[in-house]
């Protein structure tokens, strides 16, 4: 796929106050999104935008969720401090990770599927949840942290330096100082090989991943940069911008601008490419209330 044009196709309504995160499960035929007042979650059908499930916490804000790499399990937390894990044939909850002591705000599964990180202010603290062996680890002090692609790695960020650690074991391997603010959100190329990081002032940056050397600096009218995200395929990178409600896609390589997708229809809190990268899948709340937008992508 070239990404050349985008195209708006579809607007969903949630019956909550932000629509939250957005997440797709692996086989594409379905995506979640987390509501925010009350805790909620959504199960969507991305083609026509129907509604295949939906289960309410009235005593929980779900602030994080996400699917494993097989699709047969679907994880949430938020502020009960404790990780529901649910079987996706029936949504009922299987198993509860207690430890957090306050409310998580993002959760990830490894790409074996073995592993749970879970982070949270109240711990100061990245938690990793065997799920096998149903030991847990700590990684401290915290910060924000994603999975390494194809890999045994997990990379934290915080205190403008980056570590990576290998999260079966939680042996530091590397760690490198970089020349950025604090970090927000950050995601890798599919193969590991690039590092896109939205700061604390709004920038993203393009590192390369093995030396963490900057590669490229994102800028579109001087607005502020959210959720930066590789598509599938790696050969792009959807950014979207709150002053001007749109969605940007950078060339990977060259950095360069793709295409724009004007006219999101609120802010953006969440963005995630369809497995395939057919699509992307764009949350937001604020003045319209829970809001997704689905995008064609050709």
């Amino acid at each position: 796929m070239t990404y050349n044009t985008m195209k708006k196709i579809n607007t969903l309504r949630t019956n909550t106050y932000g629509a939250g995160l957005v997440v797709y499960n692996p086989s594409g035929n379905m995506f979640a999104s987390s509501g925010l007042l009350p805790g909620s979650v959504t199960i969507w059908d991305p083609n026509d935008g129907r509604i295949l499930h939906h289960f309410t916490s009235i005593n929980e804000i779900i602030s994080a969720i996400d699917f494993s790499p097989d699709g047969s399990t679907f994880v949430t937390g938020g502020n009960q401090t404790g990780i529901c894990i649910r079987n996706t044939q029936n949504w009922e909850i299987s198993r509860v990770l207690p430890g957090h002591q306050g409310r998580i705000f993002h959760i990830a599964f490894s790409p074996d599927g073995h592993v749970i990180a879970s982070s949270s202010y109240a711990d100061e603290a990245i938690r990793l949840w065997d799920l096998d062996s149903a030991q847990q680890s700590v990684l401290s002090p915290l910060g924000r942290f994603a999975f390494v692609p194809k890999s045994s790695t997990i990379a934290v960020h915080r205190d403008n330096k980056i570590s990576f650690y290998n999260y079966h074991t939680g042996t530091l391997l590397n760690e490198k100082r970089l020349d950025c603010a604090e970090a927000v959100k950050f995601s890798f190329h599919p193969d590991g090989s690039m590092l896109a990081i939205e700061s604390e002032d709004g920038r993203i940056k393009i590192w390369e991943t093995k030396e963490m050397t900057l590669r490229n600096k994102l800028s579109y009218r001087l607005e502020t940069g959210r959720s930066p995200v590789f598509s599938p395929n790696g050969k792009v990178i959807a950014v979207t911008y709150i002053e001007s409600s749109s969605i940007v896609l950078w060339d990977s390589d060259t950095g360069l601008q793709v295409d724009t997708g004007m006219g999101s229809s609120d802010t953006s809190d969440s963005i995630c490419f369809s497995p395939d990268g057919a699509k992307l899948i764009c949350s937001g709340g604020g003045r319209l209330g829970g809001v997704i937008d689905i995008w064609q992508l050709e």
